[in-house]
């Protein structure tokens, strides 16, 4: 982050503002603060920084949990595409658990950029090459209060939520935070343990993880705005929609019609991150 500017609030506590990257947009500011490790804490905080800072999106960073060590090891990003949740539970007469949270798709907008997530990123090392660490940008995030650290109750979960590749306390706080408040939203988060009692014999690993989960946040700083409006195109195909979407610093565009917006924005999109990429922007 650069021209960072440090601020104080009784809510917020020390907030850090500035901009990413290249972002020459004096409108888009970022800011930067910290909550405590615990599902209401994200909460409080979150709405806190509703009140005050009225930001449009809203993005957790930090460490994970890995659900299982083959599809996702140490330092490895998960970023959620779903958010499942586990702290809504029925225990039924004959002792068994059913487990009753959300699992929503990550907000709208923030999905069709996470996408492109890994694109030209590479991780923060002096050599790249040194360790292979993956981007998990369509993964389920599983979330609660719980603070897991022992085999038999991580397969307990992931027998409930055989999908869910990322562990961890906050994003449930969060998306119950944004719910009503139409604030964009996203868990990116980095595997420093596997959530089976030996988190004592990677702590070490936790900074490192919070700085790969940090950098594709950083990565994937930019102002990409998008619209979809519709227009007669021909007899034969008469009603389409242009998507359009553009990157706010270069300052250049794509263009392109599709038969409903979502495709539209989608190719959209899609064509400008090749179009950063190919200029080496990302």
């Amino acid at each position: 982050m650069k021209h960072v500017q440090r601020g104080y609030s009784t809510k917020l506590g020390m907030v850090d503002f500035g901009r990413f990257g290249n972002q020459n947009n004096p409108n888009v500011r970022v800011a930067l603060m910290k909550s405590w490790q615990a599902l209401t804490d994200a909460v409080i905080a979150v709405r806190n920084a509703a009140e005050i800072l009225n930001p449009k999106v809203v993005l957790f960073v930090w460490i994970c949990a890995s659900m299982e060590r083959a599809k996702a090891k140490l330092s490895d990003v998960v970023i959620s595409a779903k958010l499942a949740t586990y702290d809504d539970r029925k225990f039924k007469a004959d002792g068994t658990v059913v487990y009753r949270g959300t699992k929503p798709n990550v907000s709208k907008n923030m999905a069709r950029l996470i996408i492109n997530a890994a694109h030209g990123w590479k991780p923060p090392l002096k050599d790249p090459k040194s360790l292979d660490v993956e981007v998990h940008h369509d993964a389920v995030m599983l979330s609660g209060s719980d603070l897991v650290n022992n085999r038999e109750r991580r397969q307990e979960l992931l027998n409930s939520f055989p999908d869910a590749l990322g562990l961890e306390m906050e994003g449930a706080g969060l998306y119950a935070a944004v719910y009503d408040l139409g604030i964009e939203w996203a868990v990116i988060k980095a595997v420093s343990d596997f959530a089976d009692g030996s988190k004592e014999k990677t702590k070490l690993w936790q900074p490192f993880a919070s700085a790969m989960a940090a950098s594709v946040e950083v990565h994937n700083g930019r102002t990409i705005k998008y619209v979809a409006s519709g227009r007669v195109h021909s007899w034969n195909e008469s009603w389409v929609y242009d998507g359009t979407a553009k990157d706010a610093a270069p300052g250049f565009f794509v263009k392109n019609h599709f038969e409903t917006a979502d495709q539209a924005i989608y190719a959209a999109t899609e064509e400008l991150f090749t179009q950063l990429k190919d200029r080496k922007l990302i």
